[in-house]
């Protein structure tokens, strides 16, 4: 009898652990994609309602990459509107141009 109770005892820890080794990491990959970051061509900045955004674009400038002051690329883990814009605050600008 007491083998029995060791054994289903055993098991029912066996099963716990797995549970909770595939919870943590579940959690640990999705807070790794959660991290991942993006780069988005940028065609111009905005405010609206006083929050500054870039406005993304699919056509990346052809003088980016040169020396200059305007952002013409960057980088966030952050998803765009609707409208195609991210906060300045959410991104991290990644390239410039003239």
């Amino acid at each position: 009898m007491k083998s029995l109770s060791v054994f289903r005892l055993l098991m029912v820890a066996g099963l716990l652990a797995g549970a909770y080794l595939g919870l943590a990491m579940q959690d640990s990959s999705e807070l790794a994609a959660s991290k991942t970051a993006s780069t988005f061509p940028v065609s111009n900045t905005t405010t609206i309602d006083g929050v500054e955004y870039y406005q993304l674009t699919s056509i990346r400038h052809p003088d980016c990459g040169m020396p200059g002051s305007i952002v013409c690329e960057i980088s966030t883990s952050a998803t765009p509107d609707a409208n195609n814009r991210v906060p300045k605050s959410s991104a991290t600008p990644t390239d410039w141009r003239p």
